[in-house]
């Protein structure tokens, strides 16, 4: 029976806006969101997400019912229903061998509570990898948990998302868990158990229905259940299926997974992958054209512009995605958004629209997870902020460890457990994928955006407080005059760091300290050519 017209306003919160005489525009800017955004919140075509369900309960200092939204049971059920159960003759379902038999199945159960993305690119190495560690063998007791692991905006829940849709023929059970908070994943597994009639409306042990959903689990085949954005591992632990015929797929940005699951890291796009994503994002190519042979081209500076937009976000999916959806919307060009890009790195990828899947920016994504850190371990936020103002591939450990005093008042201020304390800010910067470390060098790297994020956190005068004293840590770290050909690895790797310095400008270039590195380095230089050094 269709709902009636006045069913489908959202009347307690157009009066709560109202009464406050403020636009629909006006609310959209104190949220950072779009005008688009807050008339489908009105008119019921949306919900906004957690981030943006946090900001307007404040704003408005009201509830989540008092404003009228529908809570996360609610939101799950709209989603999960067997009349949602979408149909298999979608794009790349053959990128999987199924039976005959297989090729018209759909699923018995179908809980997945996002569209599928239009605009998916690329990934076709890695689904194939989860395929693999997914499938079901009677010669093997190896347990079938597969964890994608990586930076937040990297694109992990969307290849989970895509490896749910594609699956259709080989899983007749396919449930999706929002597992970021105890709240979402306990709403998860209610609209779960009901939808398998496994519990009473009034039952509220959540440990019964956890019980009751893996014994069904137990008693089935051929299921996959998806544990998205994993944050506590412990929580994640009480949840598991234990036994049972079937596949579990995390997504998460902690790196201490343990045996609890194999691993897969995602990484950012490649060049080719993330033009092509970037292209049919902002809709300048056919959403197919990467089922025709040749590969879609457009005049030589656009596609010049599209290489540059994806080197200058390092290919991360969350920033093309912010990128493409300016394009479209805005109907610039991609030539045009180059020069705003590079004028107003942060404006762009701080604003996003509440209603889409990741509704976060990506420069809110990595504030949010600094934030955390300099909450817990100030260390930590210290050994980030110095990578912050450093070239962001392979910073080298030592230069971390042996000069961080000169850094922070915070760091490693016990000389007897250097790297006890190294280690330990590392792993807490680790369970948010802020940074990547290479062992066998020992080294960091970090994403440009990152860097960007942590910089956005610092005031002016602290930014201008960090570069004075990463430039007396490189100075100190540098060789004198005569430094021997065993030194020179050394210097090598601290040059691209003190070029970047030079490069992104706020460094006393009249200072002692600055003229004395700037010596040594000229000094150098003549004896090695070097890349990353053409700034100095």
């Amino acid at each position: 029976m269709p709902q009636p017209e006045d069913a489908k306003i959202n009347h307690r919160l157009r009066e709560e806006r109202n009464r406050r005489h403020w636009s629909q525009k006006e609310l959209a800017e104190q949220l950072g969101t779009s005008v688009l955004t807050v008339k489908r919140w009105e008119h019921r075509k949306a919900q906004p997400g957690p981030y943006l369900r946090i900001k307007l309960t404040t704003l408005f200092n009201k509830s989540e019912q008092e404003l009228g939204l529908l809570n996360s049971v609610q939101a799950l059920e709209q989603l999960c229903t067997t009349e949602d159960v979408p149909s298999t003759n979608g794009r790349a379902f053959s990128s999987f061998p199924v039976t005959r038999a297989e090729e018209h199945r759909e699923p018995l159960y179908w809980c997945v509570s996002y569209q599928r993305n239009p605009f998916f690119t690329g990934r076709e190495a890695i689904l194939q990898q989860v395929d693999q560690l997914l499938q079901y063998s009677d010669a093997t007791t190896t347990r079938r948990y597969v964890a994608l692991r990586g930076l937040g905006g990297v694109g992990k829940t969307q290849i989970a998302l895509e490896y749910a849709y594609r699956s259709i023929q080989k899983f007749s059970i396919i449930f999706w868990v929002d597992a970021e908070t105890n709240e979402r994943l306990r709403a998860s597994f209610n609209t779960i158990a009901r939808m398998l009639g496994v519990v009473q409306q009034q039952e509220q042990e959540f440990s019964q229905v956890i019980a009751r959903v893996q014994r069904w689990l137990i008693t089935h085949q051929e299921w996959l259940v998806i544990f998205d954005n994993v944050e506590d591992l412990t929580l994640l632990k009480t949840v598991l299926p234990t036994l049972g015929s079937g596949g579990v797929l995390i997504t998460t940005r902690r790196q201490d997974i343990g045996t609890m699951a194999q691993t897969i890291d995602i990484h950012p796009m490649n060049s080719e992958e993330g033009r092509l994503f970037l292209l049919r994002r902002a809709q300048l190519i056919t959403l197919d054209a990467l089922q025709s042979e040749s590969q879609p081209r457009l005049e030589q500076p656009e596609e010049l512009a599209a290489q540059t937009i994806v080197k200058m976000t390092d290919g991360l999916p969350l920033a093309l995605d912010q990128a493409g959806a300016y394009i479209e919307a805005t109907r610039c060009g991609i030539f045009p958004f180059l020069n705003i890009l590079q004028s107003s790195q942060l404006s762009i990828f701080g604003q996003r629209d509440g209603d889409t899947d990741h509704p976060l920016s990506v420069i809110t994504t990595f504030e949010i997870s600094f934030e955390h850190i300099q909450m817990n371990n100030a260390l930590a936020a210290d050994l980030l902020i110095m990578c912050a103002f450093l070239s962001p591939d392979a910073i080298p450990e030592a230069l971390l460890t042996e000069y961080a005093g000169l850094f922070s008042q915070s760091a490693l201020q016990d000389t007897n457990n250097v790297l006890l304390q190294f280690n330990a800010a590392i792993k807490d910067i680790l369970r948010y994928s802020l940074i990547q470390r290479q062992p066998q060098t020992r080294t960091l790297t970090i994403h440009r955006l990152v860097q960007a994020a942590i910089k956005q956190c610092i005031s002016r005068d602290r930014q201008r407080i960090w570069m004075k004293q990463i430039t007396h840590a490189l100075n100190q770290a540098f060789p004198g005059q005569g430094e021997t050909m065993e030194q020179w690895p050394w210097c090598e790797q601290l040059v691209p760091h003190i070029a970047y310095i030079l490069s992104i400008g706020g460094v006393e270039t009249n200072s002692l300290e600055f003229t004395s590195l700037l010596h040594k380095t000229a000094l150098f230089l003549p004896s090695r050519t070097l890349p990353g050094c053409t700034d100095l």
